[in-house]
C-alpha cells in the first residue's frame, strides 16, 4: 500500500544544507540501512534543512525501491492537500517544527521519496522541565532555543503518535530537539505497533539522548546495540564494512543505531 503526500511544486534551485553529510560514517550507516530489504518505510525526527540525515536516507530508499516505488498522486478533492500529491511504497517521513527549515527541505527534496512533514512530535509540556535541566547544560544553547522551541510546539498539534500509528515503520531515527528526545522515545514504543526494527540515535551522549540510551542500557529486552560510533568489532560493523572513524568524513557528534529484540 502507497502512502499518499502533497510534494512542492515550484522550481526553486535550492542547495544542500545539513550536518551529517554524505561521506560520514553515521550518514554511511544509517544509507546502507535504508538500503535493506527488511527497511522499506523510514522515520525521522529532525528534518533540519534537509541534506543531512534525511538526503542520506531517501537516495538509499530511492536506490534500492522498484521503479514504479512512487506514482503521481490523485487529483485534490474534499480535505485533501492543494497543489500536487506523490504516492510512494517506500519513503522516508521527515517531521520538522521550524517552518523555514521545513520549507528549504521541501524544495530541496522535492524529488525524492520523501514525505517533509511540518509539525512538532510532542507536546510542548513534554518537554524536558526547565526544573530538570542540569545547570552546566543551561548555556548558549539553553538560552537561545528552548523558550523558542516550546512557543513552537505549544502552537502545534503533535504529529508523531498520529503518524506512528497510522503507517509501519521498520527504521525511525531521532535527531530532533534537545529538550523532547525521552518523549519522542516514549512515543515511538508507544504508538508504533509494533516498534521500528530499527532505532537510531544522534548526538548521543548529550541531554537529547542520554537518557534514551540508559534505558536500552537497562532494558536489553527491548532494543540491542548494533553498532556505535567508532565501534569495528560490533555486530553492525559490516554496515561500514568495519572501517574506523578516521576513514569517513569528520564529524564531532556521537550516534548509536539499535535493533529491536
Amino acid at each position: 500500500e502507497r502512502v499518499c503526500f502533497p510534494v512542492d511544486s515550484g522550481n526553486a534551485n535550492v542547495s544542500a544544507k545539513g550536518q551529517v553529510t554524505p561521506g560520514t560514517s553515521f550518514g554511511e550507516a544509517l544509507g546502507a540501512l535504508a538500503a535493506r530489504r527488511d527497511v522499506q518505510r523510514v522515520l525521522e525526527v529532525g528534518t533540519w534543512y534537509g541534506g543531512g540525515t534525511t538526503l542520506n536516507l531517501a537516495l538509499a530508499v530511492k536506490c534500492t525501491a522498484p521503479r514504479d516505488n512512487c506514482v503521481p498522486g490523485p487529483a485534490t478533492g474534499p480535505g485533501a492537500p492543494a497543489g500536487p500529491t506523490r504516492c510512494c511504497r517506500s519513503l522516508v517521513v521527515t517531521l520538522e517544527a521550524y517552518e523555514p527549515a521545513w520549507a528549504h527541505a521541501r524544495a530541496f527534496l522535492r524529488h525524492l521519496p520523501v514525505w517533509p512533514v511540518l509539525g512538532t512530535t510532542v507536546r510542548d509540556t513534554e518537554m524536558i522541565p526547565e526544573s530538570e535541566i542540569p545547570p552546566e547544560e543551561k548555556g548558549e544553547h539553553f538560552r537561545l532555543y528552548y523558550a523558542r522551541d516550546r512557543a513552537i510546539m505549544a502552537a502545534m498539534e503533535p504529529r508523531l503518535g498520529p503518524l506512528c500509528a497510522a503507517h509501519g515503520f521498520d527504521l525511525a531515527l531521532l535527531d530532533g530537539n534537545e529538550y523532547t528526545g525521552w518523549a519522542e522515545f516514549q512515543t515511538l514504543l508507544r504508538a508504533c505497533r509494533p516498534p521500528p526494527l530499527f532505532l537510531a540515535l544522534h548526538d548521543t551522549g548529550t541531554l537529547k539522548t542520554r537518557r534514551i540510551t540508559a534505558h536500552l542500557a537497562e532494558h536489553r529486552g527491548e532494543y540491542e546495540p548494533l553498532i556505535a560510533k567508532g565501534d569495528t568489532a560490533a555486530p553492525g560493523c559490516v554496515l561500514l564494512r568495519c572501517r574506523p572513524e578516521r576513514a569517513f568524513a569528520p564529524n564531532s557528534a556521537g550516534w548509536a543505531i539499535y535493533v529491536r529484540t
